[in-house]
């Protein structure tokens, strides 16, 4: 009975490890689509800095996206660093339709 208290949690654990190292690889090899504007997102202690390389662009807490055509989507591919701190990064329910 011990015994089993014991194998059963790990393989639970083992299990649950392999799910989300499988996720995180194909999340990590993600290529970038060529027409994609990049930014890279640098989470700071109290706030969040983006950069916009190809466009020379910095901002303060603001990730500004471009509305896209669905004839001619627009992606944005972005690079998330910590420069001091772990943070939470969410972006809002797509799409997001105007009124």
């Amino acid at each position: 009975m011990e015994l089993a208290w014991t194998v059963i949690p790990i393989l639970i654990v083992v299990v649950l490890f392999m799910a989300t190292a499988r996720v995180i690889a194909s999340i990590q090899k993600g290529a970038r689509p060529a027409n994609a504007i990049q930014v890279i997102a640098i989470g700071h202690q109290f706030w969040w800095e983006y950069r916009y390389p190809g466009l020379k662009v910095v901002t303060a807490n603001e990730l500004h996206v471009p509305v896209s055509d669905p004839a001619h989507p627009t992606p944005t591919f972005i690079t998330l660093l910590s420069g001091d701190t772990d943070h939470s990064f969410w972006v809002p329910g797509w799409p997001v339709r105007p009124t």
